[in-house]
């Protein structure tokens, strides 16, 4: 059975939203040392491209999508999403345990594009 073209552009959508969530999670991933995590402007930096990142995945993953039906959600698709999720998470607890509550505080009151 071949594949139609919306199926293989459907395919694409759903790799390039992969490639999309790996870059955010990178962006996040790479603050690291102590003079980055201790930066207010830095940490917006990351959180603002991070999240800008995030949204053109969420896009590519929405046009996919639009498409046609998925029988079900790509596996890499999956995996890709749970790692920002990680990222995030490791993002935040980096910025706690340099900056304290009162940066993270300030991080999380950073208000990014949806």
């Amino acid at each position: 059975m071949t594949e139609t073209y919306w199926e293989s552009a459907q395919k694409a959508h759903f790799r390039a939203a992969v490639a999309l969530w790996a870059v955010a999670t990178s962006v996040l991933d790479d603050v690291q040392n102590e003079v980055e995590l201790s930066r207010f402007h830095n940490l917006e930096w990351a959180k603002t491209k991070a999240a800008t990142y995030a949204k053109q995945a969420r896009q590519a993953e929405t046009n996919g999508y639009s498409l046609g039906p998925a029988d079900k959600r790509d596996r890499a698709l999956k995996r890709a999403t749970k790692r920002y999720s990680e990222a995030v998470t490791a993002f935040q607890t980096r910025v706690l345990t340099v900056g304290g509550p009162g940066l993270l505080a300030q991080v999380n009151a950073v208000r990014v594009a949806s």
